[in-house]
Formats: structure tokens, sequence, C-alpha cells
């Protein structure tokens, strides 16, 4: 799978597993990639562009955009 269809289903499964996807903590990304990892490992399937990276790197990413964090007003 693609590293964009994977992200897309990824945010996905993180609005419907989230208690609430807006005020998330960085435990609940580990949690959430950690049951990815178990339940839903097709999803992170998609090749790294740098082998020295994980995909818990670009996980954590789009669920930091998706929660705000990080971002200014």
């Amino acid at each position: 799978m693609r590293k964009e269809q994977c992200k897309q289903k990824i945010l996905a499964e993180w609005e419907t597993w989230a208690k609430d996807p807006n005020t998330a903590t960085y435990n609940d990304k580990q949690m959430f990639y950690l049951w990815l990892e178990q339940n839903r490992p097709e999803l992170l399937t998609w090749r790294l562009a740098n082998p020295g990276m994980d995909r818990w790197q670009d996980v954590q990413g789009w669920l930091n955009r998706r929660t705000g964090y990080g971002t200014t007003s």
C-alpha cells in the first residue's frame, strides 16, 4: 500500500480508536501505534524513504498535525 493510502487509513482508525482525537497525549499516540502493530499491521507497510527512519516517526507526525500539536495559530 502506498504511504498516502496508509496515512488516510491510519488517520481514520485514529478517529475511531482515540477517546478524544483532539486532546490525545503522547502516550495515547504511542498506545495507538502499538495497537496498529498488533491489530492492523497492513497499515504499516509503506516503503520508507530513509532506511534510518521508522514508521513511528511518520505516524507521530501525522497524529501531531491532526491534533494541532506543534502548530501555531
